[in-house]
């Protein structure tokens, strides 16, 4: 049988911003580059895949 994982984290903090309002362009791509690695890492890991990966969940910290 297949069992079906939820795990949800809401992680807040003051000084961050969604990753698409990240003012320097190199900023952007670090940030986005990192997501990507941690997503493949939890997914590689721990057989988790994220399901909602949308610009708002992805933060960067305020410029």
């Amino acid at each position: 049988a297949t069992t079906n994982h939820v795990c949800r984290h809401v992680i807040a903090h003051n000084q961050r911003k969604p990753i698409h309002k990240a003012s320097i362009p190199t900023r952007f791509l670090t940030a986005l580059k990192g997501c990507i690695a941690g997503s493949e890492s939890l997914h590689t890991q721990v057989g988790i895949l994220q399901g909602n990966i949308s610009p708002s969940n992805l933060l960067v910290n305020k410029d």
